[in-house]
């Protein structure tokens, strides 16, 4: 009785069909309710499977297992890791055997590959994140570089022009005073105070 209403609800759950059926005795009025509200309520007490009925005591035998926790995929397939290392995984043969433990092998070998495909995927994934990781660093260091160059080629810049220029800034007009590095506005500064001091 409980599997011809099961079969017309299939979103219904079986205690509540039990229930509804124990409490009615009737498929017709269990229906009907079912009809009606729009599903059956569930029983407010949990009820004893009866032994005549092997699919009841199938669900609550199933919904009775623990479910066991697996830190991986790998530990739940009990797969080798050491697959992993090879250079190229191959890919088991789409086909669909007669047999059905042939079928289950197959089956079972193709979802260990994408187990494993999608791990390598993974750790290549990971891999080059600490790659961008360990690169930015270099690149904070190259653009922190630059700005001691400009201090260098100051100090070139400035012993290029002291021998262009000499030391007389005397001669030089007030645009080439402003082209000038600071090194250079200092030394210029440094040497007519000197002079004033001189005099």
């Amino acid at each position: 009785m409980i599997e011809m209403v099961r079969a017309m609800f299939p979103d219904v759950p079986t205690a509540a069909i039990q229930a509804d059926l124990q409490r009615t005795g009737s498929v017709e009025t269990t229906v009907d309710n079912a009809l009606r509200d729009g599903g059956l309520p569930m029983p407010a007490t949990p009820t004893t499977s009866q032994p005549g009925s092997p699919s009841l005591n199938n669900t609550s035998s199933s919904s009775s297992r623990k479910p066991t926790n697996y830190s991986s995929l790998l530990q739940r397939y009990k797969l080798d890791t050491d697959r992993l290392a090879q250079d190229e995984l191959t890919e088991p043969p789409k086909v669909w055997e007669q047999d059905a433990a042939k079928r289950q092998d197959t089956l079972k070998k193709r979802k260990e590959f994408m187990v494993l495909q999608a791990r390598r995927k993974l750790m290549e994934q990971q891999q080059k994140q600490k790659d961008q990781q360990q690169q930015q660093p270099v690149e904070q260091t190259t653009t922190t570089a630059p700005s001691l160059i400009p201090e260098q080629q100051d100090l070139v810049s400035s012993d290029t022009s002291k021998s262009a220029i000499g030391e007389n800034f005397d001669e030089l007009s007030v645009d080439e005073l402003n082209t000038l590095s600071p090194e250079q506005r200092r030394r210029h500064m440094l040497q007519a105070f000197e002079k004033k001091n001189a005099i």
